[in-house]
């Protein structure tokens, strides 16, 4: 998980971020993303934090950085995503970083790869 520091909406991606450009509530953002964080922790599941980057905004959605996986006594995996907005691409790095860092395989396909 990614802390949302640097949370707002800059510009719109989705449709879910229509009207809401430059609204954003950073205390109401940090208290929900804490209440998730405290409610998975509560119910057993092992989380790993990544810091979050300033000029980052998005990077809280750490759901959409890429694919991790294990298969049975082999290694761990990361497969990052291609995102499509230019300043979500530029959290990858990042993300292939930590999950290096921290005995994943990671990689990236480029789309000529698929």
């Amino acid at each position: 998980m990614c802390p949302p520091n640097h949370f707002e909406v800059r510009d719109v991606k989705n449709f879910f971020m229509e009207g809401h450009v430059g609204t954003t509530n950073k205390a109401l953002a940090m208290e929900q993303w804490q209440k998730l964080h405290r409610l998975m922790k509560a119910l057993g599941f092992h989380i790993d934090l990544i810091d979050p980057v300033p000029g980052l905004e998005d990077m809280t959605f750490s759901a959409n950085s890429g694919i991790v996986w294990q298969e049975p006594g082999q290694n761990r995996y990361f497969l990052s995503s291609n995102m499509v907005h230019r300043n979500r691409q530029r959290e990858l790095p990042y993300y292939k970083k930590w999950f290096s860092e921290n005995e994943y395989c990671a990689r990236h396909l480029s789309k000529k790869e698929f």
